[in-house]
């Protein structure tokens, strides 16, 4: 992810279970999901600023918070 700065977000393969419609199926699979590493984050909200979906969010700052961090850094 290079949005981050100290490059605290990492993406990780995590397996889950594959929706089936029949009992006799058993598979999974592979997805890529962002991890963030909490101890090297530094909360400048540029993930949550630049993120298309919103899926990311910071739960110590309110968004009157971190738009001017993000108009700072651009």
């Amino acid at each position: 992810m290079t949005v981050c700065p100290v490059r605290a977000i990492e993406l990780v393969e995590e397996s889950v279970p594959a929706i089936t419609y029949s009992a006799k199926t058993h598979t999974s699979i592979v997805r890529r999901v962002a991890k963030v590493n909490e101890s090297i984050c530094m909360g400048c909200g540029n993930c949550a600023g630049s993120c298309p979906s919103s899926a990311i969010s910071l739960n110590c700052f309110k968004d009157k918070q971190i738009y001017p961090q993000i108009d700072l850094a651009s």
